[in-house]
């Protein structure tokens, strides 16, 4: 009786494994198969990912400064106001200061040596969209796209993501990268005359609000992987600012 017993426990315990370990592959199976999210889903999550909509919008104005690692270093400073956004970059090289702003309405830069604002062209207002978004609220952007698609579940840089592709009413491509776990941005693409070029985000939590710690730059021309990676470190954010207006004008408020 008692070893007809222990028979009958064993088998009940190898049945009782063998149904797990199904549920487990059935789970794996369903996740893996499960119709992606959409866009506005993805897009959504990061934005309550990123703080919500009381966090970001009750934020007014904040100054952010860092640095820029070699090859291209130099120091940072980032200012938004109200939905303008200022990013100067001084290097500490020979090549000076350089600006690109948004002044609510269009982008514009000032490129090193010129003391004149020029408006950005179609061509290059897509590079600018790449690398310049870089507070919550204009990483959560979505208006600078003619449509955005969900194109597929894949990874990148060793994380599982949704992969989201933001077409520009010129028909440049940005491929953005979203974590499934954490819902944030892990990083952006885009190529142009063949040069990729790839930012990598990094986060950090302040007052409840995730901010831009670090972006990696990347560039891989004709499927060759360049030195040519540059660090961008943010370490001060300053909320008790009052920023001028004028300083993000653009050409076509002067």
């Amino acid at each position: 009786m008692k070893k007809n017993a222990t028979w009958m426990l064993k088998r009940l315990g190898s049945g009782l494994a063998s149904v797990c370990a199904l549920g487990l592959c059935l789970s794996a199976v369903a996740q893996e198969n499960r119709q992606p999210p959409t866009a506005d889903e993805v897009l959504d999550g990061f934005y309550e990912a990123l703080g919500g909509e009381m966090a970001i919008t009750g934020i007014d104005q904040v100054r952010i400064t860092g640095e820029s690692a070699e090859p291209m270093t130099g120091e940072m400073e980032l200012l938004y106001k109200e939905g303008k956004m200022l990013m100067r970059f001084t290097s500490y090289g020979p090549s000076g200061e350089s600006i690109t702003g948004f002044d609510g309405k269009a982008w514009w830069r000032r490129p090193p040596g010129t003391e004149t604002a020029q408006e950005i062209s179609d061509e290059d207002l897509a590079l600018v969209q790449h690398f310049a978004l870089f507070t919550p609220q204009f990483l959560a952007w979505r208006d600078f796209a003619g449509s955005i698609e969900v194109t597929d579940t894949s990874e990148f840089h060793g994380h599982r993501v949704w992969h989201l592709k933001f077409t520009n009413p010129d028909g440049q491509v940005i491929d953005r990268y979203y974590d499934r776990d954490t819902g944030l941005l892990l990083g952006n693409r885009i190529e142009i005359e063949r040069i990729e070029h790839v930012t990598l985000y990094e986060f950090k939590d302040i007052n409840g609000v995730k901010w831009v710690s670090t972006a990696t730059l990347k560039q891989t021309v004709d499927s060759v992987e360049s030195e040519y990676d540059v660090k961008l470190t943010f370490t001060d954010f300053d909320f008790d600012v009052d920023l001028d207006d004028e300083q993000f004008a653009g050409p076509s408020d002067k």
